[in-house]
């Protein structure tokens, strides 16, 4: 298991890039297909110190989460039609910058199994888990 990072994005300042302001334009502009649970942002500071993010964007998306507490996630896929979860999304996006970089995932205090492996064969070197306490709610990241 991998050992994790966990900061305040408000202390962020990677690759030249303040993140913050970046990470919330890209929240407020993905909000039309959010997971019902939990939006979740990861961004790749690639090893060109450019930003990639990715989020759990749901191309069926739900008012309620179909998925108890605990459940896996086998719903996300089959109800909600989320493609990825933010992780992989964000190392898509980075492509080939991948290798080397950096990735933070914003309002999630952990990442699966299966994004830690995704991770670890883009040649992420550091994970950095950034929680945020509000559910879907942007008011804590204009703080």
């Amino acid at each position: 298991m991998e050992e994790y990072i966990y900061s305040d994005y408000r202390e962020q300042c990677i690759g030249c890039v303040t993140v913050s302001k970046d990470m919330i334009t890209y929240y407020t502009e993905s909000r039309y297909n959010m997971c019902a649970k939990r939006h979740v942002i990861a961004v790749v500071i690639g090893s060109n110190g450019k930003p990639y993010f990715g989020h759990n964007m749901c191309l069926n998306p739900q008012k309620e989460c179909p998925r108890i507490n605990g459940e896996g996630y086998d719903k996300c896929k089959s109800i909600c039609n989320q493609p990825h979860h933010a992780e992989p999304m964000a190392i898509l996006q980075a492509g080939e910058y991948a290798k080397g970089g950096i990735i933070m995932v914003i309002n999630q205090d952990r990442i699966c199994d299966n994004c830690q492996k995704i991770i670890k064969e883009a040649g992420i070197i550091q994970s950095i888990i950034i929680p945020i306490v509000e559910k879907n709610n942007i008011n804590y990241l204009e703080k």
